[in-house]
């Protein structure tokens, strides 16, 4: 009997607290608004099921079950007006929006207010409003603003306000697109881009998420991003009815709201019986087996560090020293093209325009013989000279071409590639193909040029010594690599031929490809031509 009493007493106790609550809210809405109610117990409620690309904002978890920061508005919501909200899976903006607009769908909580929509389904005011801000790594520089921003690459979630809002009002800036907040997070931490402009609650919620490095706000911006409920044109009452309810909650209740959904704590259950049942017996041989591998090196330890320090100093100066005589011989060719341009070319040129100017005075020379017989020949002498000064010129042009193409620097290694397969061609006779695909990143002035040489290296070699009828040349990307293939069908090296003083053409060629840390590899089966491969990490 007292059972029962006491079940009575909190049944009452709990309707009691209900009644109240509604009868709060109901102060707050006007008798037609309580009717309106009445008569709309459900709401068929849009939810975004995009892969959880929405997460911490609206989602369903592995369960089926409705999660996300909006879903704590819409079990207030419920709580406080007595509706259900029945939520129903759509695969994307569109579909939610046009589930709006022909009345397949009451409300949404996620639908951006922008563009069409706008003028198609009935928007709230901002229920949910956080700063965009730019995103960068501790050691980072504070910026003063968006307008401050100048060689900085700035990574934007492709199709976000962010990116809407870059792509107006900073157009020329460095952006970097990224797929997701995730990606996002990831470029500054790798160094791929600098900052990252995203909302900072979404950010710090997968930063924590993910176990990512920290980051800090760099930068503030003039942006928002907002979150408003919408309705279809016939649930527009509704409106006003969820603004008076979310508007009469308290700061502190937000406050909780979101650091819920910030503050993730992932917990780990640990059976610790039978972790002690099962693992105590080879924890112990672990550790025996530890020690004795320790006490066993402890003697070689000092020394294989010591000799590895060693090595990789030293491997690492060589590679230095490499990259440096390199960048000084490129840098000698450039200077040694630009004075022949600057010097010969103009000389050449001038010298034309003058012998021009002499060939136009022949008509009016006096000579004791034959003076129109004499001016003809003084013409074609000159004519001859004209053409010896043009030739002059072409070589001129084929040594700068030679020493730093200009094609490299305007149209990028592929069309410089061509146009070097496309010489050879011309020059040797030698069949040659060449094939590419588009590259999707652009290259360093170093990998260019290094991937030029070695290609040029290769022709030069195979036109002097391989007797080969036909080069077959592709570079293509690869496991995030650039992988450089040419294969020749001659006669292949000869016998010894890594200590012959020949090689070293082979070796300048392995030794760029180093420098830019990555492989250079030749095959050379018996009377089947040479394949050379390179693999560059990009």
């Amino acid at each position: 009997m007292s059972m029962r009493l006491a079940c009575t007493f909190l049944a009452t106790f709990f309707l009691l607290i209900n009644n109240l609550t509604l009868a709060q809210e109901g102060d707050l809405l006007t008798l037609e608004e309580q009717a309106w109610l009445s008569a709309h117990p459900t709401i068929r409620h849009g939810v975004m099921d995009d892969s959880r690309q929405h997460e911490p904002f609206e989602y369903f978890d592995d369960a089926g079950n409705y999660q996300g920061l909006t879903s704590d508005y819409i079990e207030i919501l419920e709580e406080k007006l007595g509706l259900r909200f029945e939520p129903r899976r759509m695969d994307g903006f569109r579909e939610l929006g046009d589930g709006l607009r022909y009345g397949e769908l009451d409300m949404s909580s996620y639908l951006p207010k922008s563009g069409f929509w706008v003028t198609q389904v009935e928007f709230s005011s901002s229920i949910i409003s956080m700063p965009i801000v730019l995103l960068g790594r501790l050691d980072a520089s504070l910026i003063p603003g968006l307008q401050a921003l100048d060689s900085e690459v700035v990574a934007v979630e492709g199709g976000s306000r962010a990116h809407q809002l870059m792509q107006r009002d900073y157009p020329y800036a460095q952006i970097l697109l990224v797929s997701s907040t995730e990606e996002g997070l990831l470029a500054v931490s790798q160094h791929d881009a600098d900052v990252f402009m995203h909302n900072g609650f979404s950010a710090e919620y997968f930063r924590r998420k993910l176990g990512l490095s920290p980051l800090k706000v760099v930068a503030t911006t003039p942006y928002n991003f907002h979150i408003f409920f919408a309705v279809n044109k016939e649930m527009e009452p509704l409106i006003p009815i969820l603004e008076k309810v979310i508007d009469g909650l308290g700061a502190r209740e937000k406050r909780l709201i979101f650091d819920k959904w910030v503050n993730i704590q992932i917990e780990r259950k640990l059976d610790w019986s039978a972790l002690l049942k099962w693992g105590g017996g080879a924890l112990f041989l672990i550790l025996f087996v530890i020690g004795g591998i320790l006490v066993w090196n402890r003697k070689l330890a000092s020394s294989v560090v010591k000799r590895t320090a060693e090595l990789e100093k030293s491997a690492t100066a060589l590679r230095d020293l490499a990259r440096h005589l390199e960048k000084v011989r490129e840098e000698e060719k450039s200077m040694l093209a630009r004075e022949i341009h600057d010097e010969l070319g103009h000389t050449l040129t001038a010298l034309t325009m003058s012998l021009r100017n002499i060939a136009g005075l022949t008509d009016s020379i006096e000579f004791n013989g034959s003076p129109r017989d004499i001016g003809l020949l003084l013409v074609q002498k000159l004519d001859g000279a004209r053409e010896l000064v043009r030739e002059a010129t072409q070589i001129s042009r084929r040594i700068m071409s030679d020493l730093k193409p200009s094609v490299l620097d305007d149209f990028g290694l592929v069309a410089a590639l061509e146009w070097l397969v496309h010489e050879f061609q011309l020059r040797t006779e030698i069949e040659c193909h060449f094939s590419s695909d588009a590259l999707p990143m652009t290259l360093n002035e170093e990998a260019k040029i290094a991937l030029f040489r070695i290609v040029q290296e290769s022709l030069t070699n195979i036109g002097k010594h391989a007797e080969a009828k036909s080069v077959d040349i592709s570079l293509d990307f690869e496991d995030s690599s650039l992988c450089l293939a040419i294969e020749d069908d001659g006669k292949g090296l000869s016998a010894g031929w890594e200590t012959r003083e020949g090689a070293f053409g082979l070796q300048g060629m392995r030794e760029r490809a180093v420098a830019l840390e990555g492989e250079l590899n030749i095959e050379n089966p018996p009377n089947a031509g040479v394949r050379l491969s390179v693999k560059i990490p990009v």
